[in-house]
């Protein structure tokens, strides 16, 4: 192989991995009514309390407190989450764990949008 082609293709590759990891990141947002984690949602009028946990209460939270039951959407390079309860009986998941990097942000957004 050309050595001179070598870096080239390797930036070339590089690049296409970090926009990839960019593009397929998911999003989580607040509003018209609803959250949404990725690919999931659920209107806010169902939601109940949302609660900040640090590093140390995510850990506790998807390990050994996690009901198997839960809504994840746990990215493992963020170390800060919140865990939202659903209040709808007839949804099968008892609380939401959703990792953010701005966990208070994410809670005023779901107060203010209710």
């Amino acid at each position: 192989m050309n050595a001179a082609l070598a870096l080239p293709v390797a930036v070339a590759v590089y690049a296409a991995i970090a926009v990839s990891l960019f593009a397929l990141a998911p999003i989580v947002t607040v509003g018209d009514g609803a959250l949404a984690a990725g690919q999931a949602r659920i209107p806010v009028a169902q939601l109940g309390e949302v609660e900040i946990l640090d590093a140390e209460a995510l850990r506790a939270a998807i390990g050994p407190g996690l009901d198997a039951r839960a809504y994840l959407m746990v990215r493992g390079y963020i170390h800060s989450a919140v865990r939202i309860a659903v209040t709808d009986p007839s949804d099968p998941a008892p609380y939401w764990v959703v990792t953010t990097r701005k966990p208070q942000a994410l809670q005023a957004a779901i107060e203010a949008e209710r």
